[in-house]
């Protein structure tokens, strides 16, 4: 049982959750009225999937945060032991505290409002391994496709038997986000017209008959004027129709954009990009929330090849620590992510990111198809993110090659064995006279 399991199974969790909104109202505190929300249904969502780890809590190792934070922490942890059923220790990796917690690490006696919010950050941000190393790793919380790379989208057909080979397998979250669909990108503040309404709508409900949770993703971090209120009813009022044909899942896309704030407006109205960005995702989180929809990130800075990591840190300090943040690894195409790669986001993030992994995607060279197994990711990688989603290639039917692969590895890292996995996915896929014929090389298999 996690963190977040036991706030809600224990006694003391019951009484925080069924008096928090009033608490929350009568000191006007908005976003804990959101997270309580959060808490409340994500809990029920999960279904003991998510972590920051399992079998419960114990007195943790706390960086880089003080020792008054580490004492009013502690007393969380302490309210929350008894229910977990777990006397065993974990070792745990804390972000900094965001400012909007700093009043909470004034004492020990912590009231009902900031602690509810305490916890919450602790659930949402918290990277933690178990001190008896004997533990198995944990699967993948959440794995499953991003629909992400720059070129022709996937035909409709197509998408749709991805989809339904991804229950298949056990993959358990699709993203719509192809870059080359104008309506979510170049034109994103335009409704999609009756006939591709219709094609998402589809997709949305294929995605519930196979057990996958539909996101729809959007880009318009490279014109949106963050500070036009306008703007901000524009993106809503396009979500909700996404919303309303199926998809129960958003993501708002701020990536391969200016790392700059672009308007005359927007630099009046905020002291940089991460303010801009984090006033965003904050807004659309609740209204979202209200709506009993998901939302997750890509951040500006999303790896550690380039871009700023003074804005990654800020954003992650001002933004709602519900909210996952994209990542794609220690480079945009990664050969290897560990553990401990994540630690270090999980830090700069002050939440798990969520990895946007682009194996096996050929966007930039669409000459190859990369058919080999998923290699380089660690077994003891769940600890440390919230999930692993791949970017495949624009074939998609060849792309389910790798993805049952993917899939072999989310679901037991400990077993993963990439060549009996990639056996598998042939065997699964094909009869021996093709699979015997295909082209599949190993010499990039995870990059």
């Amino acid at each position: 049982m996690n963190l977040l399991e036991a706030l809600v199974n224990s006694h003391e969790g019951h009484a925080i959750l069924h008096g928090a909104h009033a608490d929350c109202r009568e000191a006007h505190a908005n976003w804990c009225q959101g997270q309580v929300n959060s808490l409340s249904t994500h809990a029920i969502r999960s279904r003991g999937r998510i972590s920051p780890r399992l079998h419960g809590t114990a007195l943790p190792i706390m960086t880089p945060t003080p020792a008054a934070a580490f004492a009013a922490s502690s007393r969380v942890i302490d309210a929350v032991r008894d229910a977990s059923g777990f006397q065993g220790a974990l070792l745990c990796t804390v972000p900094p505290v965001p400012p909007y917690l700093h009043s909470a690490m004034d004492g020990i006696d912590i009231s009902r409002v900031k602690r509810i919010a305490l916890i919450a950050w602790a659930a949402a941000a918290w990277s933690c391994t178990p001190a008896d190393s004997a533990l198995p790793n944990p699967p993948m919380a959440l794995s499953g496709v991003v629909e992400g790379f720059y070129g022709p989208p996937w035909p409709h057909d197509d998408r749709l038997d991805v989809i339904r080979f991804m229950g298949r397998v056990g993959l358990d979250a699709y993203v719509y986000a192809p870059k080359d669909d104008p309506y979510h990108l170049a034109r994103w503040r335009e409704p999609y017209p009756a006939s591709r309404l219709a094609e998402l709508a589809e997709v949305g409900a294929v995605a519930r008959e196979s057990g996958v949770q539909a996101h729809y993703a959007i880009s318009p971090g490279g014109s949106m004027v963050y500070s036009d209120s306008t703007e901000y009813v524009t993106l809503l009022a396009k979500l909700d129709a996404i919303i309303a044909v199926g998809f129960d899942r958003v993501a708002l896309f701020l990536d391969d954009v200016s790392p700059e704030l672009a308007h005359d407006a927007d630099r009046a109205a905020f002291d940089d990009l991460a303010h801009a960005h984090a006033t965003i995702i904050n807004r659309l989180y609740e209204d979202l929330t209200a709506r009993g929809v998901g939302l997750s990130v890509t951040p500006t800075t999303y790896t550690d090849a380039w871009g700023d990591a003074a804005y990654a840190r800020q954003l992650g300090v001002l933004t709602n620590p519900a909210v996952p943040f994209y990542w794609t690894g220690t480079d945009v195409t990664s050969p290897t992510i560990t553990a401990q790669d994540g630690e270090r986001w999980t830090t700069l993030l002050s939440r798990r990111p969520l990895i946007w992994d682009n194996y096996p995607v050929n966007d930039f060279a669409r000459w190859r198809l990369f058919l080999g197994p998923v290699r380089g990711r660690a077994a003891d990688l769940g600890y440390s993110v919230s999930g692993l989603l791949s970017n495949p290639m624009n074939e998609a039917h060849a792309s389910m090659i790798p993805l049952a692969t993917l899939a072999a590895y989310a679901r037991d890292p400990d077993g993963y064995d990439p060549d009996a996995a990639l056996e598998d996915a042939l065997t699964l896929l094909f009869d021996d006279t093709t699979a015997s014929a295909l082209p599949i090389s190993e010499k990039r298999v995870s990059a």
